[in-house]
């Protein structure tokens, strides 16, 4: 059984955050508690949400289930954990075509904390795979918070990455979703590392104007609330339509 609370969302296909409540019964694994981050609906009512088991001695554990029902009743159709450390599906989504996408870490045995991107054509178990990973800094965390797909089915992801010490605000592209084709489009400035902060969440509009919502780091001055906007999409198109300092 799930039990599902505090649902804030844009719209039934929307839904932006849920936090919920698992019973043992629903997973293969002996959780203590579970976070979901995102949950879809397929063109078939089949819904997907994603977010981390809490197993001991595996610790976090990266998970994606659906449900046929409507929400009864839920199987899990893709399971990370890499080096018994924290693995979390932070972001999912699903094109036109029902092809899904979730991004998020996976901690590896060093304890690098890596941006992956998994998808599946099916949603099946066994068939999703690896489409887009970056460890760019050893010892440092790259995240991938989330993932939308345009109106042709582009992939967006949107994060952070370490560069010195500082997360940098990045937004990665591709055209097919397939392995090898994520690209860098990131921020509105000529180096895609120029905005230090985290990138938490995309929204792509009818018209494909992709929306960013991030954290700006100001040093001492705090933290700043942003919102980028990109018409097009291509690289360094980002541009700031939106901020509210703390």
């Amino acid at each position: 059984m799930v039990a599902f609370r505090d649902i804030s969302y844009y719209g039934w296909q929307d839904i932006y955050y849920v936090d919920v409540e698992h019973s043992s019964s629903d997973s293969p694994y002996p959780i203590t508690g579970s976070n979901i981050y995102r949950i879809k609906i397929d063109s078939s009512g089949t819904l997907y949400m994603c977010g981390f088991y809490s197993v001991p001695g595996l610790d976090d554990c990266w998970f994606v289930e659906r449900s046929k029902d409507g929400g009864y009743n839920w199987e899990l159709v893709d399971f990370v954990n890499t080096a018994n450390a924290r693995d979390r599906a932070r972001g999912l989504c699903i094109d036109s075509n029902d092809v899904i996408y979730v991004c998020g870490q996976e901690e590896d045995s060093n304890g690098d904390r890596n941006w992956i991107v998994r998808r599946s054509t099916t949603g099946n178990s066994g068939t999703f795979e690896y489409v887009d990973f970056i460890n760019r800094t050893p010892d440092k965390p790259d995240y991938a918070y989330d993932v939308a797909v345009d109106s042709n089915n582009a992939v967006y992801v949107v994060g952070s990455e370490v560069v010195g010490v500082l997360n940098h605000i990045v937004v990665r592209k591709s055209d097919t979703g397939e392995s090898g084709s994520f690209y860098y489009v990131s921020d509105g400035n000529s180096d895609q590392y120029s905005i230090t902060g985290i990138g938490y969440g995309i929204y792509i509009d009818p018209n494909d104007y992709i929306y960013i919502m991030c954290d700006n780091y100001l040093g001492a001055k705090g933290n700043e609330w942003l919102v980028a906007r990109s018409t097009t999409g291509l690289s360094d198109s980002f541009g700031l339509v939106d901020r509210m300092a703390s």
